[in-house]
């Protein structure tokens, strides 16, 4: 404090020291003394200052050390805590990420059972897709047969006998030809067919009956409410001899596989007879049996058959309805579009046809508008005129009173030349005109001015007179005075 004190007194003494410097009158070698004094106490305060800087800084740091110290212990009991804070966290992380690898292995099932669930609904919908395909492949034979049959209706209503021959045979050509090269639809025709086969052709493969052959008998088919239906024991048998006991099996052992060509025309002499073969425990020789079961399993998917075929005919026709619809709303869509496209030229006809007639009545003010300046510059070049023709006519009336004296014939022939001269009119220029006449309004009348015109001619046409007259009177006066100096 002492050494803090002695820098304020030195300051002190400093600052009189320059306040009697200031305002006091003191002679300059005093005031030399006094600066050097002031510059001696400020050496020495800047010794003493920097002396005293040092300790201070060391009570400072001293001060700092307690401070330090204490922030040092409240530091260290906060990293304590943060320590089991941390180790708290990193067991309940520990806990967590177990969980979450839980939920990673229960997603990765997941996602397996995803990919295996979607391969088997692409495998599903591949062999749905080859379901509809195959299907329709097969009812190709089908629907192409039902339009033929609603042709041979057609030809048949029209009686139209000569297409319905030649569809016919179209049909039988046709069909003998699927029937030789393709063995599926055979394999299939004679699967799906042989109940009617039989029916209509009394053997089990499609062939005509031989001069001496039995037909093949259809069992008889029991209709029930309960039960889609039941056939009794009897089965499908086919005999060829004379006597029951001998039976030949060459109809089961002719194979279906290969072509077999349906002959068109039977023998006349051909023996029809029908012999009704008993149930199956009584004959020993038979050639086919079915069974039960087997009958009913095949009725059954038969009816199942129908049924989806009668529903995909259903879908079909209501695909075809839904694309007619679609049709005739694009027919519908196309014809508002021509008749949006067909307004939309009319306008652009009406805007060209509105722009032709408003560049015509452009031209026509144009026009209008340049003869009514030609019609401005004609009318001031016949004022023009008519101011020389009056100047003119002045003029030459004076001339002709002065030179009457001497040359009376001259001035005839002056009066007649001037007027002539007088007449003629100034050159207009008049602009080229299109060749197409357009026809302008006549101007309005000024009838004033028009009055004022007619009085202002016949002013002239006295004061031409009057001139005349005068002219006559003094040429003959000048006549009777030359007389008698010629005769003298």
């Amino acid at each position: 404090m002492k050494n803090a004190s002695s820098i304020g007194e030195i300051d002190d003494t400093i600052n009189k020291l320059e306040h009697r410097i200031q305002h006091e009158t003191i002679s300059l070698k005093e005031e030399k003394n006094l600066i050097r004094e002031i510059k001696t106490l400020k050496q020495n305060r800047d010794r003493i200052s920097s002396t005293l800087g040092p300790s201070d800084e060391v009570l400072e740091a001293y001060d700092q050390k307690n401070l330090i110290e204490n922030r040092y212990e409240n530091l260290q009991k906060e990293m304590n805590s943060l320590k089991r804070e941390m180790i708290q966290l990193e067991t309940n992380t520990k806990s967590i990420k177990k969980k979450y690898d839980d939920q990673c292995q229960v997603i990765n099932d997941l996602f397996v059972q995803h990919i295996t669930a979607n391969n088997l609904q692409q495998q599903a919908y591949t062999n749905l897709k080859n379901a509809k395909r195959e299907y329709h492949e097969k009812n190709t034979h089908f629907y192409g047969f039902k339009d033929d049959e609603k042709a041979a209706n057609k030809f048949i209503a029209s009686g139209d006998n000569h297409s319905l021959k030649h569809l016919c045979s179209d049909q039988v050509e046709k069909y003998m030809k699927l029937w030789n090269t393709n063995d599926e639809f055979r394999n299939h025709y004679v699967k799906f067919n042989m109940f009617s086969t039989v029916r209509r052709f009394k053997t089990v493969d499609g062939r005509c009956l031989g001069p001496y052959e039995l037909p093949t008998v259809l069992p008889n088919i029991k209709r029930d409410n309960n039960r889609p239906s039941s056939i009794n024991d009897s089965p499908i048998v086919s005999s060829e001899s004379v006597t029951p006991e001998k039976v030949d099996l060459r109809v089961m052992n002719t194979p279906l596989d290969r072509p077999v060509k349906m002959q068109k025309h039977q023998e006349d002499n051909r023996q029809k007879s029908l012999k009704v073969i008993p149930p199956l425990g009584d004959v020993p020789n038979v050639i086919a049996t079915v069974s039960i079961g087997e009958s009913v399993t095949k009725l059954v998917e038969n009816k199942k058959k129908k049924t989806e075929d009668d529903e995909l005919t259903r879908k079909a026709n209501e695909v075809s309805q839904q694309e007619e619809e679609l049709k005739k709303e694009q027919a519908a869509l196309k014809r508002k579009e021509n008749i949006r496209l067909e307004q939309i030229a009319k306008a652009q006809l009406a805007t060209e046809r509105k722009k032709r007639q408003a560049e015509k009545a452009k031209a026509r003010a144009e026009m209008k508008a340049q003869k009514n300046a030609e019609l401005k510059e004609k009318k001031k070049a016949k004022k023009k005129s008519q101011k020389e023709k009056k100047l003119a006519g002045a003029t030459d009336t004076e001339l002709s009173v002065v030179e009457t004296a001497k040359e009376p014939e001259s001035i005839k022939v002056i009066t007649s030349e001037k007027p002539a001269k007088a007449l003629t009119k100034a050159p207009v220029t008049v602009r080229k005109q299109n060749n197409k006449l357009k026809y302008l309004p006549l101007p309005r009348r000024n009838k004033g001015k028009r009055k004022m015109q007619t009085w202002m001619l016949v002013a002239l046409v006295t004061v031409l007179i009057l001139v005349m007259i005068l002219l006559g009177n003094y040429v003959s006066l000048s006549k009777f005075n030359l007389m008698p100096n010629l005769e003298s």
